[in-house]
């Protein structure tokens, strides 16, 4: 991930993938869609794009900007690695444990 210039996570559906943290902490600028738990590792223009889901043109257009301007992949790239610092493991851990007990609490009533 270190070698690329821009990671895509194009999914339709997602939770709080780890591939994003890996990608932020590579130094990686990262392109996803706007779903489920993605906008909260990723601040649409800091980090990387959010593209609305199925919006081909949208990511397309990102990507081809991504791409032709090294300045902001670098911009990126830093802001990235910091914002990874804020998601360490046991932090991502305690985080999960909370959503999963809300959601066992949820089912049982």
């Amino acid at each position: 991930m270190v070698a690329s210039d821009v990671f895509v996570l194009s999914s339709k559906s997602e939770g709080s993938p780890n591939v994003i943290l890996e990608a932020l902490a590579a130094g990686t600028p990262v392109l996803a869609n706007n779903i489920r738990g993605i906008p909260e590792l990723v601040t649409n223009g800091k980090e990387g794009f959010l593209f609305d889901a199925g919006d081909v043109p949208q990511m397309v257009a990102l990507l081809t900007r991504l791409l032709h301007d090294s300045q902001l992949r670098l911009r990126m790239s830093n802001k990235g690695k910091n914002r990874a610092k804020n998601f360490p493991p046991n932090v991502q851990y305690d985080r999960v444990f909370v959503v999963c007990v809300k959601a066992l609490d949820s089912a049982r009533k």
